[in-house]
């Protein structure tokens, strides 16, 4: 393997290092509509080594954070939000004009 010049070498001998975990199954449950400029939520998945998270009940601001989070904005996970759940108390679809 040849190692670019300039490259930052790091002596790991006898230390393990692990690739960020993914979390498929987060609720972080931001308040819906209040924008805030950082989530603790999302440091504390952070400092257990979360670097990636999806929400699978999340409001539609998960959009808005998943951009903030992406461009910078905000430090936390990369995060996939997929809308409200569809489902008993949740989003209710009983027709196709509904879906």
């Amino acid at each position: 393997m040849i190692i670019p010049s300039g490259a930052k070498i790091l002596d790991l001998q006898g230390k393990t290092v692990m690739p960020g975990m993914i979390d498929l199954h987060n609720h972080f449950k931001n308040p819906q509509g209040v924008w805030t400029q950082q989530s603790y939520k999302y440091l504390a998945d952070l400092a257990y080594g979360v670097t990636t998270a999806r929400d699978p009940a999340s409001t539609y601001d998960a959009f808005g954070y998943a951009e903030m989070l992406g461009t910078g904005q905000m430090l936390g996970p990369r995060l996939f939000g997929v809308g409200y759940a569809v489902g008993e108390n949740f989003l209710i679809i009983n027709s196709s004009d509904d879906a």
